[in-house]
């Protein structure tokens, strides 16, 4: 009987003890796991984030076949051509820290190398050039003239006069022009836009460019996540701005959230449904909601996409007029970043879009092409918040429109459709190294796995069974002690000649 409550007893120790050597090896492993997914020396995050990024940067040009039918109000006919494959290297520069090594600090530079090899595998053999290659495209600088023109509040309204002599034909400008990839995209030089942008004071840049090559940022800042694991990444500081000046809201003009490459570590999916994203390409931030769970390299993610309510119009959701998103749904207006150049950005080939943009226009793409169209993704491993896998599609647009008047007569601008004409898209896309990968799991994933396992299937699960055993055993015990206390007290007694009382049947 005595040995059923020590056994008891022992089997409540160990099982204490297991429970408590479980739980002290899963939080030192998780203590350690948070010190290394901190932006500070010598810590796995920071040691990769001080590497160049190299990511691929996939480029397609939508060139305009029937530009003399569209200016007389046919639908644009395009032929995408691409991809034109570009590696995308960015470093970071110059990196210091707050005293409190809460705050990281750094400039950055990037820069585009164009891959040959890469640009004919994927281009089924054909080799592609872009400081050859010619395309027909929207005269983006022309048609950005020609709306500030029209818009009374424009900088360049009064300006505008100087127009009515002529000056767009003595320039030879044209709302079409033949352009390479390079002139396309990296920018090109004119009379007219030098004299563009002395008329605007520089607003409109003399090297008119869509996208910028070889670029020096100013300084920016980013929370380490020493003081609050939860807010690793996130920006305090964008190019010497704690938030810009072009939207219509205080919020809207907020930098808000991380580049992407990494966020708050246990992300639950039940209680983190949406990640706070820094698009510096489009100037504003976004939340992407999570969608399902995915596999990289043999690792569990959680995907997060851009949803449509962000590209939705102040029509249907009215909180998106601070983003002067008064077009269709599906386009963010990006006129206020681009000095006034009616410039919109869409998702590839208008997904998720009003059907009437994509009716607007007719894309002639290859089978593969078309089923590449991927959409803006980040693949989240959730116990570090680390993104393993990452794709950014956008599309520029131009908005253009029929004018009229002498000079509209001379450039043939009467009949043109009012649209939202494409002229190239992209995709960013970087997923983690086979090797990068293995040692992600070897060096982070196992062993938390391995230590979490233990805590819940050997710690909770045979330690609380040890213990519910040796309370069990302790009750057990405690109840027959009890009984056969009670059953000596019940027994009758009989008088001795001493005056003492025994029991009636001896144990003698």
């Amino acid at each position: 009987m005595c040995h059923r409550g020590v056994a008891g007893g022992i089997f409540v120790f160990f099982g204490i003890a297991i429970i408590v050597v479980s739980l002290v090896a899963s939080s030192i492993v998780k203590h350690i796991l948070r010190e290394q997914l901190q932006y500070t020396p010598n810590t796995v995050l920071y040691s990769q984030w001080e590497k160049a990024t190299v990511t691929d940067f996939f480029l397609y040009i939508m060139n305009v076949t029937n530009p003399d039918a569209v200016l007389n109000g046919s639908k644009p006919v395009l032929e995408e051509i691409g991809p034109y494959v570009y590696e995308q290297y960015k470093n970071r520069l110059n990196n210091s820290f707050s005293e409190d090594m809460d705050t990281l600090f750094y400039y950055g530079s990037t820069y585009y190398v164009f891959h040959a090899g890469r640009t004919k595998e994927e281009n089924n053999g054909a080799a592609l050039d872009p400081g050859s290659d010619l395309f027909t495209v929207p005269n983006v600088l022309f048609h950005s003239v020609l709306a500030m023109c029209a818009d009374p509040q424009s900088a360049l309204a009064a300006a505008c006069k100087l127009f009515e002599y002529g000056s767009f034909v003595e320039f030879g400008v044209r709302p079409f022009e033949v352009l390479t990839v390079d002139e396309l995209i990296w920018g090109h030089q004119t009379e007219f836009s030098e004299f563009m942008s002395d008329l605007s004071q520089g607003q409109l840049a003399a090297n008119f460019s869509l996208v910028q090559n070889n670029t020096l940022t100013k300084l920016s800042a980013v929370r380490t996540g020493r003081s609050d694991s939860n807010s690793v990444g996130q920006f305090v500081l964008w190019q010497n701005q704690s938030h810009l000046n072009y939207w219509g809201s205080e919020y809207a003009n907020m930098i808000n959230g991380t580049s992407g490459t990494v966020f708050r570590s246990n992300l639950k999916r039940d209680d983190v449904t949406s990640v706070a994203v820094f698009v510096d390409q489009v100037f504003r931030s976004f939340d992407l909601y999570y969608q399902y769970d995915v596999s990289v390299k043999d690792i569990t993610c959680r995907r997060y996409i851009l949803t449509k309510d962000d590209m939705a119009n102040a029509t249907m959701r009215p909180e998106q007029a601070v983003w002067y998103a008064f077009g269709p749904s599906g386009l963010l207006n990006m006129s206020v970043t681009q000095g006034g150049a009616p410039i919109f950005i869409s998702k590839p080939h208008f997904l998720d879009s009003e059907p009437e943009l994509l009716d607007n226009v007719t894309i002639n793409a290859t089978a593969s092409r078309a089923s590449s169209l991927r959409d803006t993704t980040l693949d989240v491993e959730p116990i570090t918040g680390v993104v393993l896998s990452a794709v950014k599609a956008m599309q520029t647009n131009i908005y253009v429109q029929p004018h009229h008047g002498p000079l509209a007569a001379k450039l043939n601008m009467e009949n043109i459709r009012a649209m939202y004409f494409p002229i190239f898209w992209l995709q960013v896309m970087a997923t983690v190294a086979p090797s990068d990968a293995a040692n992600f799991r070897s060096s982070i994933i196992l062993p938390y796995t391995i230590t979490s396992t233990a805590y819940h299937f050997i710690g909770v699960g045979l330690g609380g069974v040890l213990v519910l055993l040796g309370v069990g055993l302790i009750y057990s015990h405690y109840r027959k002690v009890k009984r056969s206390n009670s059953m000596s007290t019940a027994m009758p007694q009989v008088g001795t000649d001493d005056g003492a009382s025994e029991p009636l049947i001896s144990n003698a």
